[in-house]
């Protein structure tokens, strides 16, 4: 009873300072218009009490107001911050009538410069920035939990307590209307100045958008020489409005943004660079079931500036990892799709920051399809694990551990002609057939690339910051094919080429078509029996591969299932450098060395029933021409046994970047310039037979010098308005595979005298030059943004000149010659991209918006490359100028449209539907048909049939159907309690109306002459017709949640 006595008399005195009956009111003007000014955030110093005016410019304080005399603090954005006492008398309204707020001038305050912060004794400080586009948030309140300590952001995202915070370890709420709010554990110690680094906001509706963004954005076509990749999740993060509509509704029709694929812009972990070094693409495979910890991240879109890399023509994204940066607490989360995986589980926890000073975030991810995916055949499996553990050392000094491992199978599926999805759906997939009565997919991808990495974070004041990373990565990313030229050695020892038959169901001989070819003689009964054969299976014939190698009468296989390989090591050191000058100048600066061996083999998979496979290449014609080794002729291999091609490719790079950011109230401005040196060599394993001088050890070294500079202007009109102009020059390397152009079997083509075997080999120059790329790029941006309208306008201009590509060549003859692996070279090909982006978003009602998007873009060739085929060593089949000038290179669409809206309840639920129309994409062209020698008949003279509109017909670049998809989603969050713990759901439907479309095509591949073509052409059902690959139908994804 006592103890209640005490405890209520304290309450009472602590109480008498305060009361519910005192209050302030009034109403805020414009100085100059006398007009009322709306959400102007009205606040009493030291308190928790703040309210902003409605649209009549008016306020009410009338909870937990001190009976003193109190400060009153009035701030909004383009007014200079108005501050006055009033005195507070118990029981009355104190009452202050037209507060004028006065327009700050242009280039005010010391011409633009900021007012300097000068602490003393116990201090902290800290920049909050945007968690999904790394902007920087003004205006966002900062309380120190405990304490009447408040205070908000300035325009440059910075708050400050400048002296007299209470030391040890504290709780800190930082918060702002339509970002919610987020608590981070600190340790200030005695006497010192604590700069916080890497508070973000972001919100939960993000997060669960999110991860629908990304059931399309892991998606890839597997050609025959290449993967497509979708580049969504590159610029997912971003809350530019165009941006996140072209990642959240446009990922599932592989939208390439500006027309550049997934190599233009670099993906960074912690500031060390994520990009596969063989194509240049990120490794987005190995972040598959990462959503839940790779959200705090940092895009640089386009041509701004990043802090970390000088970056491509679509810029940089940073993911950050830290463990202190993630929320702390858990979530628990169900999702189910019918897209590529049927269902998943996803379990995160994080610690937060301790009072000892550590913090541990861990994440694990199952997604399965079980037996297959939205296509038929695609069964899917992916396991992801992630850990981040953080330990302060003092308060300069932090050191971070990140760790994560994501392996993955996921199937392919087939780009088919017209007539295959007229006989079998829009779902078919040739890549598969049954085994045992269970799915078994010929082309499945395994990737398992763990990564390690270690941080120092040193934090020496306000002025400088440094972090050193140290990165290794390792793994092996394995695509399966089968393979039906399996050889034999006879009695006599003489080799007899395989008696194999390609087992693709879609082969032209087992189509209905194929038995129409003669058009005055057609077997009716052969198309009709194959085309019941068709429908009614049409799947790779599993159990009559393993019957022909087990009753062949043949020592080795015929078939056999194997895998190209590539085993990777990775390793990066780098330092990355922030120092802030002054209030205006910041510099940015890193230091990389990385080091990367890729090692290249096929291996057995499964012999299918057979004993072994005897590696040789018959294709590649007699003798010692056909050994895949020459140190082991006629070698048999079993499974897990490598064969066929085996060699490294090493690259080692040194890099600089050094950045300048200068910003004032009016006017901000960067230059940057990116210094690199690169070393990059092959190193074969197998001495091949058709080129048996330069397939062994130690090739060439390529090495390169390049350079980027990077720069921009941008301008504030006025508080909502401001433009910018920037521009990019770069002079790269080209990536590992078009360095090596026919690494498979031996370092580049070379001008040859002599031999290795008879020890006077003279090695002359090259057949094909290796060249730089240069690129320049100009982009000029005008942004609106206030209380009720958020727009942006991007127009961008990019042309690329001496460019290269290098691909497998689907045949095995060219112009008469043979070889087991012939490669097509383009080079000297000049590109150029330009077009504009529009965003808007307008806020009709505090709780609903309408939104649109634009993109329209031209890309096309500008000049005619050359075309070259690689052979072997010494045998380059040159054919000339392929006139590609006006084709469209980027084979997405390029105009889309897109107009929603998006409702936001206050009670926690909402709902979002959007309609987008996509137009003007082309298929990818085959640049032989583009050659004089397509036009030419075997004694080199040009077809007696040839004409020029015919001509003109057939290589008019074939234009996809335009297309309309509608997609709604929508979701809601019950609160458990008021300590962040909540229930919620979300759930969404692409094209709901089950749109049937085209996401790609691409022309017959091969040397088809110009007769054959336009023979074919004249045909009901051709049968070298385009391929295609269809669109997802109607899909939808659901998420049940748990966060606590």
């Amino acid at each position: 009873m006592t103890r209640f006595f005490y405890s209520l008399l304290c309450i009472s005195i602590f109480c008498s300072g305060w009361s519910q009956n005192a209050s302030v009111k009034g109403n805020v003007i414009d100085s100059k218009t006398r007009e009322p000014v709306a959400d102007a955030l009205v606040m009493i110093e030291g308190t928790e009490t703040l309210q902003k005016t409605n649209v009549l410019g008016e306020f009410l304080l009338d909870e937990n107001v001190p009976i003193d005399k109190i400060a009153i603090t009035i701030t909004k954005d383009g007014y200079k911050l108005r501050r006055f006492k009033v005195q507070i008398v118990e029981n009355k309204a104190a009452t202050i009538k037209d507060i004028n707020l006065f327009l700050e001038k242009p280039g005010a305050s010391k011409k633009g410069k900021k007012e300097k912060i000068t602490f003393s004794g116990t201090a902290l400080t800290g920049i909050i920035t945007d968690r999904q586009s790394g902007e920087v948030i003004s205006e966002a309140r900062v309380s120190i939990v405990g304490t009447f300590k408040t205070t908000k952001t300035d325009s440059e995202g910075r708050f400050a307590f400048a002296s007299n915070v209470p030391p040890g370890p504290r709780l800190i709420e930082v918060s702002k209307d339509g970002y919610g709010s987020k608590t981070y554990d600190v340790f200030i110690a005695n006497g010192k100045v604590a700069n916080i680094d890497g508070i973000t906001l972001g919100n939960d509706i993000y997060d669960i958008e999110n991860l629908q963004i990304n059931t399309f954005s892991e998606d890839q076509l597997l050609a025959e020489n290449e993967a497509i990749r979708n580049g969504s999740r590159f610029y997912q993060s971003s809350n530019d409005i165009f941006l996140k509509t072209a990642a959240y509704q446009f990922s599932s029709s592989f939208f390439n943004v500006r027309g550049q694929d997934a190599s233009s812009g670099e993906v960074l972990i912690n500031g060390v660079s994520y990009n596969n070094v063989f194509d240049g693409a990120p490794e987005w495979n190995t972040l598959g079931g990462l959503e839940e910890v790779t959200q705090n991240t940092m895009l640089n879109y386009g041509l701004t500036a990043s802090k970390y890399a000088i970056g491509g023509t679509l810029g940089s994204l940073n993911i950050n990892t830290r463990a202190s940066q993630y929320r702390k607490g858990g979530k628990l989360s169900y999702f189910s799709s019918n897209r590529r995986f049927s269902h998943g589980v996803n379990a995160t926890y994080a610690t937060g920051m301790t009072e000892k000073g550590y913090a541990i975030a861990v994440s694990a991810t199952k997604r399965t399809a079980f037996d297959e995916g939205y296509f038929d055949g695609t069964p899917y499996d992916s396991n992801s694990f992630f850990i981040s553990a953080e330990n302060k050392i003092d308060g300069s000094n932090t050191i971070n551990f990140t760790a994560f491992f994501t392996p993955t199978e996921r199937s392919g599926r087939s780009a088919n002609t017209r007539e295959v999805f007229g006989l079998k759906g829009n779902r078919y997939n040739s890549f598969w057939g049954l085994q045992s009565g269970e799915i078994r997919n010929a082309r499945k991808q395994n990737v398992s690339q763990p990564l390690l990495m270690l941080s120092h974070y040193l934090n020496a004041g306000t002025n400088l910051k440094l972090s050193t990373n140290l990165a290794y990565s390792f793994g092996t990313k394995r695509r399966s094919r089968i393979d039906f030229q399996g050889a034999n050695i006879n009695n006599t020892g003489a080799i007899i080429p395989s008696p194999g038959i390609n087992p693709d169901p879609t082969l032209i001989s087992r189509l209905p078509s194929f038995f129409l070819l003669d058009a005055d003689n057609p077997d009716f009964e052969g198309a009709f029996t194959a085309r019941e054969n068709f429908q009614n299976d049409g799947q790779i014939d599993w159990f009559n591969l393993f019957d022909t190698n087990r009753n062949s009468g043949l020592e080795n296989a015929i078939y056999a299932l194997y895998e190209d390989v590539q085993k990777q090591s990775n390793l990066t050191i780098n330092t990355i450098a922030n120092i802030t000058v002054n209030q205006e100048l910041t510099i940015n600066g890193t230091l990389r060395y990385s080091r990367h061996t890729l090692n290249n083999f096929a291996e057995i998979k499964s012999l299918l029933g057979g004993q072994g496979y005897l590696d040789v290449n018959t294709s590649e014609g007699t003798g010692n021409s056909i050994q895949s080794d020459l140190q082991n002729i006629n070698r048999i291999v079993r499974e897990d046994d490598e064969f066929r091609y085996n060699y490294d490719l090493n690259k080692s790079t040194f890099q600089s970047f050094v950045q300048g950011v200068y910003k004032t109230e009016q006017f901000s401005g960067f230059l940057g310039v990116d210094v690199s040196y690169s070393k990059n060599q092959r190193e074969g394993k197998f001495q091949n037979g058709a080129s048996p001088n330069l397939s062994l050890g130690p090739g060439e070294n390529y090495n390169f010098l390049d350079l980027g500079v990077k720069g921009g202007l941008t301008y504030k009109i006025n508080p909502i308005q401001k433009v910018s102009l920037s521009g990019l020059y770069t002079s790269n390397a080209p990536e590992l595979n078009t360095i090596f152009l026919n690494a498979r079997e031996s370092d580049n083509p070379r001008m040859l005298q002599g031999s290795i075997a008879n020890n006077d080999l003279v090695i002359g120059s090259e057949l094909i030059d290796i060249n730089k790329a240069n690129t320049i790029a100009i982009e000029g941006r005008y942004e609106f943004n206030n209380s009720f309208l958020k727009a942006n306008v991007s127009a961008f201009y990019t042309t690329v000149s001496d460019a290269s590509t290098n691909n497998l060549f689907e045949g095995n003859t060219i112009n008469t010659t043979s070889s087991s692996s012939i490669q097509e070279v383009l080079t000297g090909i000049d590109t150029r991209s330009m077009g504009v982006e529009v965003g808007i978003l307008y806020k009709v009602l505090q709780t609903l918006s309408v939104k649109g998007a634009v993109a329209i873009g031209d890309y096309t060739y500008t000049n005619n490359p050359q075309l070259q085929y690689v052979i072997s060593e010494t045998n380059v089949v040159d054919l000339g100028e392929t006139f590609l000038e006006g084709l469209n290179f980027n084979n997405a669409p390029s105009n889309v449209y897109s107009l929603g809206f998006e409702y936001r309840a206050p009670d926690q639920w909402w709902f979002d539907a959007t309609a987008n129309y996509f137009s003007n994409q082309y298929i990818a062209i085959n640049p032989y048909f583009r050659t004089q020698d397509f036009f030419l008949d075997t004694d080199g003279i040009v077809f007696e049939n040839f004409d020029t509109e015919s001509a003109k017909s057939l290589l008019k670049q074939q234009q996809l159907d335009d297309y309309l998809m509608i997609n709604l989603s929508g979701g809601k969050n019950w609160d458990i309690n008021d300590n962040g713990t909540y229930i919620g759901f979300k759930l969404g439907i692409n094209n709901i109306l089950g749109e049937n479309h085209d996401i790609r095509g691409y022309e017959p591949t091969g040397q088809l002459k110009y007769n054959t073509r336009l023979e074919d052409s004249q045909r009901e059902r051709p049968i070298y017709g385009n391929r295609f690959w269809k669109g997802y139908g109607a899909t939808y994804f659901a998420n049940i949640y748990f966060r606590f």
